[in-house]
């Protein structure tokens, strides 16, 4: 049910959808998110039955641990699609079989929209992922980073700059309307 955490072990029991993105088959993630079943069936001799639907492994949590146990990272897929830089499709089919995945933070307190900023997603979707939750652009991730602050680290670093210059901008302009 959606009342509950789903969660696997990255190294025994990732999803098929997960290790489907980390492999980039983003032509076979589409199928399987809009049609609920894969193109080879001979794969899952690797990963059991046919697999929980569309729904159930994109709201699965995968958790992979380092030796002494502790969480080395924490995704949904719609963070590992986003750091792959699946193309708009993809995004926008997860985020409809899950819209809540948007608004969930990783183990590092980040959005999906800090991945975004951070590995320079397409534009389209950084709007769509905006579009879907707005106020992500405030939330702040580990070491106090906004979304903005991840874009320096990544190939469009030009983009935080951008988008906050618009951002004080706006607030300037609101204040001054407001003062009159």
């Amino acid at each position: 049910t959606d009342e509950g955490i789903l969660e696997c072990d990255y190294d025994t029991q990732a999803t098929k959808l997960y290790h489907t993105i980390e492999e980039r088959q983003w032509e076979e993630v589409l199928y399987f998110l809009e049609t609920g079943k894969w193109y080879n069936t001979s794969i899952f001799s690797a990963f059991g039955e046919q697999g929980d639907s569309p729904v159930i492994q994109a709201r699965t949590w995968v958790t992979a641990m380092d030796e002494a146990g502790n969480v080395r990272c924490c995704q949904l897929p719609l963070h590992a699609a986003v750091t792959f830089l699946a193309p708009f499709s993809v995004i926008q089919k997860l985020v409809e079989v899950y819209p809540k995945s948007v608004r969930c933070a990783d183990d590092q307190d980040m959005l999906p929209l800090h991945y975004a900023f951070r590995f320079g997603a397409e534009d389209d979707v950084l709007a769509h992922l905006l579009g879907e939750f707005p106020q992500a652009i405030g939330k702040v991730a580990v070491k106090d980073r906004l979304p903005l602050d991840l874009a320096q680290y990544g190939p469009k670093p030009e983009r935080g700059t951008i988008i906050d210059y618009y951002m004080q901008s706006a607030v300037r302009n609101a204040k001054s309307e407001w003062d009159g």
